[in-house]
């Protein structure tokens, strides 16, 4: 029968205790810097945050659609790409999009049985809704009213 030394469970427990704290080290440099800033984190794995916004608060009405002013904010390298819906009271009217990253870009709703919504005398308004797809987690939205002229 073997017996076991004090000093060699001694050198082995040293060592895994060694092993230990290296490990969480390493944990610590890496979900420190995550944890106080989660926006980076998401950023890193899934890229930056596209969002559309809209650059004005009119739509101008042309034949048979709205002429919507927008801006994709995010890197010039990325995109904004989903889907411009504009509710007349009357029904949703939706128009897919894609912007270049930090660029303005006019959106042309069809408003089909809507067109000539306005009046000189009495502009009316649309509830707009920007839709943004994120290449994780759910869509970024954008919301405004826009006067129709």
């Amino acid at each position: 029968m073997e017996r076991r030394t004090g000093k060699s469970s001694t050198g082995t427990l040293m060592a895994r205790l060694a092993t230990l704290a290296t490990a969480a080290t390493l944990l610590l440099a890496v979900a420190l810097p995550a944890a106080a800033s989660a926006e980076s984190a998401t950023e890193f794995v899934s890229g930056p945050r596209m969002t559309l916004v809209f650059a004005g608060d009119t739509a101008r009405e042309t034949g048979a659609g709205a002429v919507v002013s927008v801006k994709c904010q995010g890197p010039r390298s990325g995109a904004c790409a989903g889907t411009l819906s504009l509710d007349l009271g009357e029904g949703i009217h939706k128009v897919p999009f894609s912007v270049m990253g930090g660029h303005r870009q006019s959106v042309v709703v069809p408003l089909g049985s809507d067109a000539s919504v306005s009046s000189e005398s009495a502009p009316r308004r649309a509830f707009a809704v920007a839709s943004t797809m994120q290449p994780l987690g759910p869509c970024a939205q954008s919301e405004h009213v826009l006067r129709i002229k």
